[in-house]
């Protein structure tokens, strides 16, 4: 998904899901991102953001390190 969310991905999403948690990038630009996307989400579906320690990617925590965030 990168930082931005198309038209089309947030149509899926509320096709396919009720629920949805962001966990984008604790860079800034996956900060700025998360905030974006979470307020065009949280009308319409139920919506979570998971803010990650700066400079982690997802991609790059373990399990573990996730379940605690």
């Amino acid at each position: 998904m990168g930082c931005s969310l198309s038209i089309r991905q947030e149509e899926l999403l509320r096709q396919h899901f009720r629920e949805v948690i962001l966990l984008l990038d604790g860079d800034k630009a996956g900060q700025s991102a998360g905030t974006v996307i979470a307020k065009r989400l949280v009308s319409k579906l139920s919506t979570r953001l998971v803010e990650i320690p700066d400079g982690s990617q997802p991609d790059q925590m373990g399990a573990d390190q996730i379940r605690c965030l």
